[in-house]
C-alpha cells in the first residue's frame, strides 16, 4: 500500500477486516465514493423511470402522453425528495452510529428509517388522493390535460 493509499489512521484495512473499522480507518475518498453510489443509483433510477413512463404513456396517449409525464414530473421530485432525505439520512446516521461501534443504536436508526420511510409511503398515498386537485392547479394543469394527469399523479402518489 502507497503512502497516498494510507488510511487515515495509519493502519491498513486488511481484507477481512470489520466494515465499521472502515469508517475509521479508509481513506476519504474511497468512503464518500461508497456513500455516494446509492444516491447516484436512485437519482438514475428516478430519471429512468420518468423516460419509460414518457415513452409508454406517449404510445397509449399519443396526443397528450409526454405533457402528462411532463407536468407529473414536480410530484415524482418531491416524492423522491422525500424518501432519499429518509433514506440517505438514516443511512448516514447509522454510519456516524457504526463509527462510534453502536451496534444497537444502528439497529434503532434503521428500524425507525424504515418506519419513516412507510410513514411517508402513505403520506404521499393520502396526499394524493385528498390534495389532488389544489396540486393540479398548482401545477396550472390545462383542462384538456386535467383528467389524465389526475389520474397519472394519483398513480404515482400511491
Amino acid at each position: 500500500m502507497t503512502e497516498s493509499q494510507q488510511p487515515r489512521g495509519g493502519a491498513p484495512v486488511k481484507a477481512g477486516a470489520d466494515r465499521t473499522e472502515a469508517l475509521g480507518t479508509a481513506p476519504i475518498g474511497k468512503l464518500l465514493w461508497e456513500f455516494s453510489v446509492p444516491s447516484i443509483i436512485a437519482m438514475v433510477a428516478n430519471s429512468l423511470y420518468n423516460i419509460i413512463d414518457t415513452v409508454f404513456l406517449q404510445i397509449a396517449l399519443p396526443q397528450i402522453g409526454a405533457a402528462v409525464t411532463q407536468l407529473a414530473y414536480p410530484v415524482m421530485c418531491v416524492l423522491m425528495a422525500f424518501s432519499m432525505l429518509a433514506g440517505i439520512g438514516g443511512n448516514a446516521l447509522a454510519a456516524i452510529e457504526l463509527g462510534k461501534g453502536n451496534r444497537p443504536n444502528v439497529e434503532r436508526i434503521l428500524a425507525n428509517t424504515a418506519v419513516l420511510l412507510f410513514g411517508l409511503g402513505l403520506l404521499a398515498a393520502l396526499a394524493g388522493t385528498v390534495f389532488i386537485d389544489p396540486l393540479l392547479t398548482l401545477l396550472a394543469t390545462p383542462e384538456e390535460l386535467w383528467a389524465p394527469t389526475h389520474t397519472f399523479v394519483q398513480i404515482i402518489c400511491v
